[in-house]
């Protein structure tokens, strides 16, 4: 199965200061909380209180708590703001 790492950016890539993205492969549907804050570019802790909040759905597998990658992509076009907008 895929890393979340072969989905991240190499920040020191790219020729004009611009991250170039790395080979594609099929993103995992279930991510950790580590790997839900790096895709989404925000702390582990920044998740976790999106989880508790109730502004994003979780999966719980006994201890392990994982995100699916659809709710990261629904959180964000909740959360987007349009020109004008607060």
């Amino acid at each position: 199965m895929a890393d979340v790492d072969d989905f991240l950016v190499d920040e020191d890539a790219g020729d004009c200061g611009w991250p170039r993205p790395q080979a594609a492969a099929p993103m995992p549907i279930l991510l950790t909380m580590r790997q839900a804050g790096q895709v989404m570019g925000l702390s582990e802790r920044t998740i976790w209180g999106l989880v508790n909040d109730g502004e994003l759905p979780a999966v719980r597998f006994g201890r392990a708590v994982r995100i699916a990658y659809d709710d990261l992509k629904a959180l964000a076009e909740r959360r987007k703001v349009r020109g004008g907008e607060k």
